[in-house]
């Protein structure tokens, strides 16, 4: 039922704000976009109090309660827009699983993605995605001693995990990777060290195991092998993904292209984002903000088909074109070789 919306001020004197539903919606999803959580919430909570039958009010705040560990009310949430059939129930549905299973309710899981594949109204693509996610609750309940549904997994064996988990689909990747945010001990290392040094590990992997170590506190000097090359890390005190100069190659994008071009743009920082995470810890030479926003704004605009020639380009980063030759390639070799692992 719609609330009143309604501010009142001195001595009963009362001032309307029209459309404020729409406002507190944009900024919440501009707030989500750039992963200012707590910010979020409060748009979604002031919205979903304005208007409680508001979906996307609802779905933005378990988004958030997900994204700041409220995992108990996140599957409440979720759990009632799917009885209620609020939302696009598709995805509240797989971020409801991805509750669960971030909870180790995997029995629960396996219920109800069986109710929702016996409903047959599901678009394909879901139905991959959850006999993926069916296998791999299975799997993890065959690997517990227990039959509870919480609590960690014992004896895990890391080194065929990991050697198994870049066969798996990207969803089961990922959860598999949020299980070992709570899993790994340090008397996994030797392993996790082997596989970050193999010649076949996947380069995206590696990345989220760097980010687990460093979560967990794992401080020691860290090797990794990534397309050809053997790099440190210190966990102990290095920002990952080049940090603050990936955010300002990020804004430079925003800066330049976001009013004029807003498709090349979300383009080109997808790529970008991509990029960081499979190249991660290989040297960016030189660390020039413009000159690296400039060659992934060409790889984006080559990518998508856009007429766009590398002196357009070098022109408005205001970079020198032969020098965005060298950033150009890497990119185009990271993608390109990243692409083909996965």
């Amino acid at each position: 039922m719609k609330k009143s919306r309604k501010l009142i001020c001195q001595k009963d004197n009362v001032y309307l704000f029209p459309f404020l539903e729409d406002r507190l919606l944009e900024k919440g999803v501009v707030a989500l976009k750039e992963k200012r959580f707590e910010n979020a919430r409060e748009c979604f909570e002031q919205l979903n109090y304005l208007e409680s039958s508001h979906p996307q009010a609802k779905y933005g705040l378990a988004i958030c309660y997900v994204e700041l560990g409220d995992y108990d009310r996140a599957e409440h949430l979720t759990e009632r827009m799917l009885e209620e059939k609020e939302g696009h129930q598709p995805d509240v549905l797989r971020l409801y699983l991805t509750v669960l299973i971030q909870k180790r309710k995997y029995k629960k899981a396996l219920e109800v993605m069986d109710q929702a594949l016996n409903d047959g109204e599901l678009p394909k693509d879901m139905q991959q995605t959850i006999d993926h996610l069916a296998a791999f609750c299975r799997l993890r309940l065959r690997e517990k001693d227990s039959h509870l549904d919480d609590g960690p997994i014992q004896n895990l064996d890391m080194s065929k995990y990991l050697s198994e988990l870049k066969e798996q689909p990207p969803e089961q990747q990922w959860v598999a990777i949020q299980d070992l945010q709570r899993d790994m001990v340090k008397e996994d290392l030797p392993d996790v060290e082997h596989y970050l040094l193999s010649k076949n590990g996947d380069p995206f992997i590696k990345s989220l195991l760097l980010n687990v170590m460093q979560e967990k506190q794992f401080n020691s000097l860290i090797k990794v092998y990534k397309f050809g090359q053997t790099c440190e890390v210190n966990l102990n005190s290095e920002e990952l993904f080049y940090g603050a100069f990936a955010e300002d190659v990020k804004q430079c994008l925003i800066r330049i292209l976001g009013s004029d071009n807003p498709t090349l743009c979300d383009l080109a920082e997808q790529v970008w984002g991509h990029f960081v995470i499979a190249a991660y810890p290989l040297p960016l030479k030189p660390e020039h903000v413009e000159l690296w926003a400039s060659a992934c704004c060409f790889y984006a605009a080559e990518m998508s088909g856009l007429d766009k020639n590398i002196t357009e380009i070098s022109r408005l980063f205001q970079v020198s074109s032969p020098l965005m030759k060298e950033p150009s390639q890497f990119i185009r070799k990271i993608e390109e070789e990243s692409s083909a692992k996965n």
